[in-house]
């Protein structure tokens, strides 16, 4: 199941929560932020030492976008960044 929580500054980050299968308890999974950038949202995605870090396209451009631009770019996933 995916969750969105929102900041008091407007962040929106992306929540993948799972039930693990050996304990039985909700995991909650912070894949991915969205970050205001003017009318639009940058995109970020969790490095394994826990750092938000900007998410770039093929051609080495930050990617900045409506909202449903960044879910679509995160359901895509070209380089593994969100789905393991």
């Amino acid at each position: 199941m995916l969750l969105a929580r929102s900041s008091s500054v407007g962040v929106i980050t992306i929540v993948h929560r799972v039930r693990d299968a050996a304990s039985n308890d909700v995991v909650d999974h912070r894949i991915a932020q969205l970050r205001p950038d003017d009318d639009l949202y940058q995109l970020f995605w969790k490095k394994g030492n826990g750092r938000w870090t900007a998410y770039y396209d093929d051609r080495g451009e930050r990617v900045v976008g409506s909202l449903a631009e960044c879910l679509e770019e995160i359901s895509r996933d070209p380089f593994g960044c969100y789905w393991s």
